[in-house]
């Protein structure tokens, strides 16, 4: 069976649009796209494109062209109109497939990419060696390539966007038959990469087949093992392995060459949709005895994969020998490796009898860490069971509350909680108080205050002698003496502990001349901050001599005029508030008045907590009297 006619000559190096009537290049082989490895033509003016089968015969006479338009029905009217040849310049490339100009002085006549996939010349540019990275793929395709694996060539009236291959059932095929004559002119280095590829398919299968046939000897020695320790009859297995054969998507073609059987998968070039009797009967040809192989199916054939560089990341000088080290001591435990049973302890100190030392025992049981509930811990509940009624002390606002059994405790490593049974007197608790709470003697209070000050103090000095100027200027020429004259001021140190007091004591004098006589308040009818200090400050009708000044609580000194008691329930609500937010709103929530400055409150916290519990106890039975205003308690209580 011939080829039909092309509608374009293939072997000339220009060809003529059918549209327009355009002389064109035939450019190619393509590197990718639908076709890739053909030549083709494309007109930029009407868009009319076309591809050249390498594979189809040669033909020695110019084809008339053919023009594909569209009609009335759904099949393409062909017309045909004779083709014009045209003429190739004097300096063109000698290669038939490439347009650009030839160097005069290359040997071969052709382009330098050209040049240089033919071997080179005596021009030191036509070398591979030195060219770059990205003109060496240009050269790759230049290449000579074997002729793609298809039978057929594609039809003139198909339409032009689809690709000119297909693909058809396998079928085997005689490479020295007539139909196969096609493949005789490819190059040698593509048949042995293929005899290479095929003899390495043939011993993977071969290993796979030994391995398959060993894992069913073992199997079945196995099963046989099994049912004679079982007393039971087994019958060797009939189950073999069998290889599946080669996909229907692939042609086996063979061919002798000396004495090697060769085997070829090529794919099918026939859709099984579009067999008909006009197509090559290569499906009735015998089929060989060849066995079927593990092949997959050659599209492309590219460069040789480059041989995997010899390394030295495996040898004895990287991989040190192995070492047994089940029996070997553990490492030393790092950070992340901290035994919980030791970390996760704290210990209960338990006042059950009056006037006795408190028993003392250790908590190992926590799950929830850091909290605790007394009702999750049976250890606890078994030392605690005597007592029906338990007090614990808060650490925060120094005093005992109800201990419910659902309460939550925060606890620490190696901290400690109070118990005590209700209504009775702890023997020598703020001595153990003291013994638990003691922090390390380099620890100070307000550190960050006297930095301030010390930092405030330096510059301040500094600016000091930057802006005196200096008591006696000499000058050789003159016997002018210039003095300062501006006095010195002296600064008096304030003991910082006491200055706040003094400017509490003078307030409370103001404040007991100035107002009217107060009868005592008594416990029974507590009062809130806000009335406290309503009552104790003048109402503008009140006659108020002037020589004295008017009584009012200063920003400074936030707590002029309050109780212990009101303080320290102000205290218990400010600790008592977890939201997140400034401590401001917090304050004027707790004490229902607007925040002083901050370290003004937290230095009366901190005297708060200072303070022996005989002294805070003391404040608060005073009630709302002279002795139980926080001016009086602090005046015992300093910072330092």
């Amino acid at each position: 069976m011939t080829n039909p006619t092309l509608p374009h000559d293939h072997t000339a190096d220009h060809c003529e649009c059918a549209n327009c009537r355009n002389t064109l290049t035939v450019k190619g082989p393509a590197a990718s796209g639908i076709a890739p490895g053909h030549l083709y033509i494309h007109c930029n003016s009407c868009g009319y494109h076309y591809t050249f089968p390498k594979w189809c015969q040669r033909i020695t006479h110019r084809s008339p062209a053919l023009v594909i338009s569209a009609g009335s029905s759904s099949r393409k009217q062909v017309v045909r109109r004779a083709s014009h040849a045209t003429t190739v310049a004097d300096k063109q490339c000698a290669t038939t497939t490439c347009a650009k100009g030839a160097n005069m002085l290359c040997s071969n006549k052709s382009c330098k990419n050209c040049c240089i996939a033919k071997g080179g010349c005596k021009i030191s540019s036509h070398h591979r060696d030195m060219i770059s990275k990205r003109e060496r793929k240009k050269v790759a395709h230049l290449m000579p390539a074997p002729r793609p694996y298809s039978f057929r060539p594609p039809s003139p009236l198909i339409e032009l966007s689809q690709p000119p291959l297909t693909m058809s059932p396998p079928s085997p095929v005689d490479f020295n038959s007539r139909s196969a004559s096609i493949f005789d002119d490819w190059p040698n280095p593509v048949r042995d990469m293929e005899k290479r590829r095929i003899q390495e398919e043939k011993e993977r299968i071969e290993r796979e087949r030994a391995e398959a046939e060993a894992e069913r000897q073992e199997e079945q020695e196995y099963q046989t093992a099994l049912a004679a320790s079982l007393g039971l009859d087994h019958a060797p297995s009939t189950h073999h392995d069998s290889l599946p054969t080669t996909s229907s998507s692939h042609t086996s073609i063979f061919f002798n060459e000396g004495d090697q059987h060769v085997s070829l998968l090529l794919p099918s070039l026939l859709d099984s949709g579009s067999v008909s009797s006009d197509a090559p009967a290569t499906s009735r040809m015998p089929v060989a005895t060849a066995p079927v192989l593990y092949n997959r199916s050659v599209t492309k054939i590219g460069d040789m994969p480059k041989l995997p560089t010899i390394t030295r990341h495996l040898n004895a000088e990287w991989m040190r020998p192995f070492e047994d080290l089940s029996q070997s001591q553990l490492p030393k435990k790092g950070r992340s490796q901290v035994d919980l049973d030791l970390s996760r302890k704290f210990r209960i100190m338990f006042w059950d009898k009056p006037d006795e030392d408190p028993s003392t025992f250790s908590v190992l049981d926590c799950p929830a860490w850091p909290k605790w509930v007394l009702a999750d811990s049976t250890t606890a509940l078994q030392r605690l069971a005597s007592a029906p009624d338990l007090d614990f002390y808060d650490p925060k606002d120094r005093l005992w509350l109800w201990a419910d059994l659902a309460y939550p405790h925060e606890v620490s490593k190696d901290s400690y909680i109070f118990f005590r049974r209700r209504g009775i007197r702890c023997h020598d608790f703020q001595k153990h108080l003291d013994q638990v709470l003691a922090k390390p003697p380099h620890q100070r209070v307000n550190m960050r205050g006297e930095r301030d000050s010390v930092n405030k103090g330096l510059r301040a000095k500094k600016e000091k002698e930057k802006r005196q100027p200096p008591n006696v200027m000499d000058n050789n020429n003159s016997d002018i003496e210039f003095t300062d004259v501006t006095p010195r001021r002296h600064t008096i140190k304030h003991n910082r502990s006491l200055s706040p007091l003094d400017g509490e004591l003078s307030a409370c004098k103001r404040l007991r001349t100035t107002s009217p006589i107060i009868s005592p308040i008594p416990l029974s009818s507590p009062l809130s901050i806000s009335e406290t200090l309503r009552s104790l400050s003048p109402s503008p009708n009140e006659s108020i001599s002037g020589s004295s000044p008017t009584p009012r609580i200063r920003k400074e000194v936030w707590y002029t005029g309050l109780y212990v008691v009101d303080v320290a329930k102000g205290l218990k609500l400010f600790n008592a508030n977890r939201s997140v937010g400034k401590w401001q709103s917090k304050f004027s929530a707790a004490f229902n008045l607007p925040p002083p400055p901050r370290r003004s409150f937290y230095d009366q916290r901190d005297r708060w907590l200072i303070a022996t519990q005989a002294q805070r106890d003391t404040a608060l039975a005073a009630g709302r009297t002279l002795p139980g205003l926080w001016s009086a308690f602090v005046r015992d209580v300093p910072l330092k």
